[in-house]
C-alpha cells in the first residue's frame, strides 16, 4: 500500500486554476503542462515531476530505450504520492490514471451520486480531466448533464444501460457544461437516429476532435446526419464501427466537407461492400486519413482494386482490411499499388485464406513485415 507523503504548503489556487484552466483549453498543447510543471518544481511539489515524464514518454517511440528509466520515475511517484493526489476520490472509483500529469477517473456505479458530489469541491474537481461512467441510467445522466464541473473535462466517456437512450443522449447534447470536451466516447450504447442528431446540432460540441460510435444503430441514416454535421468543425477521428451502416452511409461520408479534417475513420464490421468502398476511395475530401479500418465489409476484390487504384490515399500509414474475401486479383493490385507507398501496416489476415503463396510472396516483397497475411 502507497504511503501518504508528507504534505507540502497549500499551493496558491488562484494561480493553480489559471494554469488548469489554461491546459484545458489546449489539451493536446504540452506547452502550458510544462510551464505548471516549472512552477510546481519551484513550489516543491511532485506534481511537476510526474507531468514532466508523462509528457516526455508520450513523445517517445514504444522502442525508445529511455521508455524504461521513465516508467519507474513515474511508477515511484504515483506510488509515493496517489494517496494525496487521490484525496476523496479515492474510494469512489473503480479505475484511474494519470494522462500528462492529470486524472482520468472510472466511478464505481454504487458511487456516481457520491462522486458527483465530491466533485462540487473544484479544488478536487480541476485535476480531472478525463471521466468514465458506466452503465449510467437516466436520473444519474441527468443529473450529470446538468453539473457545472463537466466543463472541467477534455474527455468523457458514457456507456447507458436505459431503454431510452436516444431521449437520454438529447439531455447530455444540450447540456452547456461541454464546451471543453475534445474526445467523447459513446460506443456500446444502441445509440440510433435521434442521438446522431442531436449530437450533430448540440452548439456545444465544437471543440471535438474524437468521436467515438462504435457497436451502436445509427445504420445509414445516422451516418448520413453525422455526415453534415458543420457543428462538429475539428472531427479528427471517427469510429463507426458496428452500425449496419452500408453504401448510402458511405456515399454520405466521402460526400461531405464537414469531414475533410479526417486522419483516422473506423468503419469496420459495417456493411459497404465494394460499392461504399469505391465511394470512400473516390473522396477528395478524405485525402487527409492516416488510419482507415474497412475490415469486415465484404470489400472483395472489386473493392481492393478500387483502394489501390485511389489517388487520394497516399497520405495512408494503416489500411486494416481483416476478414472481406480479398482474393489474389485484389492483393496483386495492393501489391503493385503507387498510391500506398507510406504504408506502415497492412492487415489482409482473413480467415478464408484466398491469397495464394505467389502473391503474398509479392504483398511481403513491397511491404515487408508491414504487411499481415
Amino acid at each position: 500500500m502507497a504511503k501518504q507523503s508528507r504534505s507540502a504548503a497549500p499551493l496558491p489556487w488562484s494561480r493553480v486554476r489559471t494554469f488548469l484552466q489554461e491546459i484545458k483549453e489546449n489539451p493536446e498543447d504540452d506547452t502550458r503542462r510544462l510551464a505548471f510543471a516549472d512552477w510546481l518544481d519551484e513550489q516543491g511539489d511532485p506534481r511537476g515531476g510526474l507531468i514532466r515524464v508523462q509528457c516526455e514518454l508520450a513523445r517517445l517511440p514504444e522502442d525508445d530505450p529511455q521508455r524504461a528509466s521513465l516508467q519507474r520515475r513515474e511508477q515511484k511517484l504515483i506510488q509515493g504520492h496517489e494517496v494525496e493526489w487521490l484525496g476523496p476520490l479515492r474510494p469512489l472509483i473503480q479505475d484511474w490514471e494519470f494522462r500528462h500529469g492529470l486524472l482520468h477517473l472510472t466511478v464505481r456505479v454504487s458511487q456516481i451520486a457520491r462522486f458527483l458530489d465530491v466533485m462540487k469541491q473544484e479544488e478536487v474537481a480541476a485535476w480531472v480531466e478525463g471521466l468514465s461512467l458506466l452503465s449510467l441510467k437516466e436520473p444519474g445522466l441527468r443529473r450529470l448533464a446538468a453539473e457545472p464541473f463537466l466543463t472541467q473535462l477534455t474527455t468523457l466517456t458514457l456507456n447507458i444501460r436505459d431503454r431510452e437512450a436516444d431521449r437520454v443522449m438529447a439531455l447530455l447534447a444540450r447540456s452547456p457544461h461541454l464546451i471543453r470536451l475534445v474526445e467523447l466516447d459513446l460506443s456500446s450504447n444502441q445509440l440510433g437516429t435521434e442521438s446522431a442528431r442531436a449530437l450533430a446540432s448540440s452548439p456545444h460540441l465544437a471543440r471535438l476532435t474524437t468521436l467515438q460510435l462504435a457497436q451502436n444503430a445509427l445504420q445509414d441514416a445516422g451516418a448520413r446526419i453525422l455526415a453534415n454535421a458543420s457543428q462538429l468543425p475539428r472531427l479528427t477521428t471517427l469510429g463507426l464501427s458496428r452500425n449496419s451502416i452500408g453504401r448510402k452511409g458511405a456515399q454520405a461520408l466521402a460526400s461531405s466537407p464537414n469531414l475533410a479534417r479526417l486522419i483516422a475513420l473506423d468503419l469496420s464490421n459495417n456493411q459497404l461492400g465494394p460499392e461504399g468502398v469505391a465511394a470512400l476511395a473516390s473522396s477528395a475530401h478524405l485525402a487527409g486519413l492516416r488510419h482507415l479500418d474497412l475490415s469486415g465489409n465484404a470489400v472483395v476484390d472489386a473493392g481492393a482494386v478500387v483502394l489501390a487504384s485511389s489517388p487520394h490515399l497516399s497520405r495512408l500509414s494503416v489500411l486494416r482490411l481483416v476478414n472481406n474475401w480479398i482474393g489474389e486479383d485484389g492483393a496483386r493490385a495492393l501489391a503493385s499499388s503507387p498510391s500506398l507507398a507510406n504504408l506502415a501496416h497492412l492487415d489482409l489476415s482473413d480467415r478464408s485464406q484466398r491469397i495464394g503463396p505467389e502473391v503474398a510472396t509479392l504483398l511481403r516483397r513491397r511491404f515487408g513485415d508491414r504487411v499481415k497475411l
